[in-house]
């Protein structure tokens, strides 16, 4: 009895880790950059996007280039974020 005692602490003290170990990723921001730097899109760890940077020079092109490469990014920076879950 003693044993389910301990593995039933040990099973809550995991559970209060991974709570834990959620929130810091939640508060997570991660930098996704697509077309060489020219655009960066920030997400934090709920996937939701925070901040997107296009450099100027990228305004001159195609409005099709430039969503795509934001795009590429968002989806970069989503891949970052999969490292932690």
């Amino acid at each position: 009895m003693a044993d389910l005692t301990k593995l039933m602490k040990q099973a809550q003290e995991m559970q209060s880790k991974m709570q834990l170990l959620q929130k810091e990723i939640a508060n997570k921001e991660l930098v996704g950059e697509a077309g060489g730097g020219l655009v960066k899109v920030t997400v934090n760890g709920r996937h939701e996007v925070k901040k997107i940077e296009v450099d100027p020079s990228v305004w001159a092109e195609a409005q099709e280039v430039i969503l795509d490469l934001v795009i590429a990014a968002i989806n970069k920076a989503n891949l970052e974020i999969e490292k932690f879950s």
